[in-house]
């Protein structure tokens, strides 16, 4: 009976001591989804994005970006050097789909990193009426950015930088959405 009752009472201590540990333990993090608008400025062109994202500590987004100007005609294509005779006309467009990595560094701070392609062309409008493609001033290939963003209770704010091909450099700012269901 001693033998018993001093088994209980071992059995009894492993399960207080396992509860008080599980209280202890911090609640596991939920996942918050990300949905974010914003601009994207250069001193000769504006564009607008768009960024889906998931994090808990760790997480990814996806972005796209555009001027929605998609009219990439062009006839001929040299540096601004070699056009001789244009108009005033000029055309611009700018789009980039990059994708990369969210990191919750502290409780209202995230950083984002990522990588992607991006394009933007410059037309200028020959006296013939053809397009002419400034080389020079138009870039695509690798798209990098780089970021932080500032958590306020569901809204978040965020600023950035993003470069096209090592040349073409913008500021990014947004503001977005964070949603997601807690964890009971």
């Amino acid at each position: 009976m001693r033998t018993l009752l001093l088994i209980s009472i071992f059995i009894i201590s492993i399960g207080l001591s396992v509860r008080a540990q599980e209280e202890t333990l911090p609640a596991p993090k939920s996942t918050k989804y990300l949905l974010l608008g914003g601009i994207a400025l250069h001193p000769s062109q504006t564009s607008g994005f768009v960024m889906l994202g998931a994090v808990k500590t760790l997480g990814g987004y996806i972005k796209a970006k555009t001027d929605l100007n998609f009219n990439e005609d062009f006839r001929y294509e040299g540096k601004i050097s070699d056009i001789r005779y244009y108009t005033d006309e000029i055309e611009k467009g700018r789009y980039a789909i990059t994708g990369g990595l969210l990191w919750q560094t502290s409780s209202p701070l995230m950083v984002y990193g990522g990588l992607g392609y991006g394009t933007r062309w410059v037309n200028w409008r020959a006296v013939s009426g053809d397009a002419y493609r400034v080389t020079n001033i138009s870039y695509k290939g690798l798209e990098l950015e780089t970021g932080l963003m500032l958590k306020m209770q569901k809204f978040v704010f965020s600023g950035g930088v993003s470069i096209t091909s090592f040349n073409y450099m913008e500021a990014n700012i947004g503001i977005g959405i964070l949603f997601g269901k807690a964890k009971p």
